[in-house]
């Protein structure tokens, strides 16, 4: 029984906090990866509408919300 209690009061959350970290991480990364590349030279390798889509959905998604000036962005 205290156990259990304590997984469930402590364990639990904690795996649900790392969880997040490691999303965190994850769009941390692929944000990083944008800006290896260039933003600007990402889309100007697209091939199709299809791919400019994707990189201006990933862009918005993982580079935007973490700029604190976004006319830094080249």
């Amino acid at each position: 029984m205290r156990l259990r209690k304590i997984m469930d009061d402590h364990l639990r959350p904690a795996g649900y906090e790392f969880q997040k970290v490691q999303r965190d991480y994850e769009i941390l990364s692929q944000g990083t990866e944008l800006f290896e590349i260039g933003i600007l030279q990402t889309l100007a390798n697209c091939t199709n509408n299809d791919e400019r889509y994707e990189s201006i959905a990933n862009i918005a998604a993982h580079v935007i919300p973490h700029c604190d000036n976004i006319g830094d962005l080249h």
